[in-house]
């Protein structure tokens, strides 16, 4: 895709702007719109610990308990970014402690909650707390580790039931 030197910096822009093979999209973060944090056999993460035991740390004393509750109202979300907004590409996250609660693949899998039909997984700073705890969060060299079966299981439908290829 060849680049256009865009000129009209600081004024109005538009979707004329753009060569027309331009993807518009938007991306989103688990904790910060996922909320649900204790359904869907969901565990803690390492910010749901951080924010509930730091009221006020956060503006307006939110936290991402709730937040927007994209795990109750996904659809209507997208559909929300997606047909009103005009964008054709949608980046979220799931929060690693939706998919392995006990944040390795041996503490088993979330049977709550069916993640192949979702095509796109990235992990978004927020892991098990029970990983945040036991090696410092993602400051250690372990965590990538467990990281490859954490996206196994994300990206492959044949891995939910499958407790093998652990660390």
């Amino acid at each position: 895709m060849a680049t256009k030197q865009i000129s009209n910096v600081g004024s109005q822009l538009s979707r004329h702007d753009f060569p027309p093979d331009f993807v518009w999209g938007g991306a989103t973060s688990a904790y910060q719109v996922e909320g649900g944090y204790t359904q869907g056999g969901r565990t803690l993460s390492n910010w749901d610990v951080w924010s509930l035991q730091r009221p006020g740390k956060v503006a307006d004393g939110n936290n991402g308990t709730v937040a927007i509750d994209h795990y109750g109202q996904f659809k209507e979300d997208v559909v929300l970014l997606m047909k009103k907004l005009g964008i054709q590409a949608y980046r979220f996250s799931i929060a690693w402690s939706r998919i392995l609660p006990g944040g390795r693949l041996s503490g088993g899998v979330n049977r709550e909650g069916e993640f192949s039909h979702i095509c796109n997984y990235i992990i978004h700073f927020d892991i098990p707390n029970t990983l945040e705890a036991e090696y410092g969060g993602f400051l250690s060299s372990k965590i990538c580790q467990i990281l490859p079966s954490t996206l196994r299981c994300a990206f492959s439908s044949s891995a939910i039931g499958s407790n093998t290829g652990s660390p």
